[in-house]
């Protein structure tokens, strides 16, 4: 099963392109990349997804 990050490319795993300046997703450090949709605060497309997991 793919990680969110290797199908969205956004960069944001540990050690990825984007991870300096925007930081590491909360998906990439609870290594939960396969499930983000169930974490509320992830940054998929540049914005803030969702309030309630």
């Amino acid at each position: 099963m793919k990680n969110c990050w290797e199908i969205k490319k956004c960069g944001r795993e540990t050690g990825g392109p984007k991870s300096k300046e925007l930081g590491v997703c909360v998906a990439a450090r609870e290594e939960l990349g396969h499930s983000c949709w169930m974490i509320a605060g992830t940054l998929c497309g540049g914005a803030v997804q969702g309030s309630v997991a």
